[in-house]
């Protein structure tokens, strides 16, 4: 049996992949998760100093500051319940918050903890999608704590950078990126820039 982490995982790798442009491309206009926007306090990396911006997610999957512009939008593939946040600038510059309890990993086995089980997983699930030589993994700091990050290229020219990392009360948490080659890094800038827990 699957557990809900595999699953989780599952559903958001095809929901990046597959669904971005429509899921983008038929978005409405902001707002809904999102907690407001910051005006015209400093911008974080990824944004320029005068760019309006906004910070989403909330207190269950973190915040991560990116600009007035990018709109919030449902993935018809991911279920309402999931409490997963995605925002997008364009049809292919995606960012995704989610988070839930560690123990949701199982056993943790040959593991140093769950981050680092879900961190495998998602490896492993991007190598059957794209190919061992197309995809890379290290270990980061984001928002203070360790974090792994697992990124990759994908044939179509999208580029998908993922972080799991555990907070102090003990949930852990999914944050990607995907964007183009002109876009990820900018879309990379605006996660490892702002993000946080609270």
């Amino acid at each position: 049996m699957k557990t809900l982490w595999k699953s989780l995982v599952v559903c958001m790798l095809a929901a990046l992949t597959a669904l971005a442009l429509a899921a983008c491309g038929s978005s409405g206009s902001g707002g809904g998760s999102g907690s407001g926007g910051n005006g015209g306090g400093s911008a974080p990396a990824g944004n320029s100093p005068n760019e309006q911006t906004q910070t989403i997610g909330n207190s269950d999957v973190g915040h991560v500051t990116i600009p007035a512009s990018w709109v919030e939008f449902d993935d018809v593939d991911v279920d309402d319940d999931a409490g997963i946040i995605q925002y997008c600038g364009d049809p292919s510059t995606i960012i995704t918050l989610s988070a839930g309890p560690a123990s949701n990993a199982g056993d943790l086995t040959g593991f140093n903890s769950a981050s680092e089980k879900i961190a495998n997983v998602i490896y492993a699930d991007m190598v059957d999608e794209v190919g061992e030589e197309n995809v890379e993994g290290a270990s980061v700091t984001l928002a203070g704590q360790q974090a792994y990050q697992v990124y990759g290229a994908y044939p179509d020219g999208t580029f998908l950078v993922n972080w799991v990392l555990e907070d102090s009360a003990g949930n852990v948490h999914f944050v990607s990126a995907e964007g183009t080659a002109d876009t990820i890094e900018e879309a990379v800038g605006y996660v490892e820039g702002s993000y946080t827990f609270n």
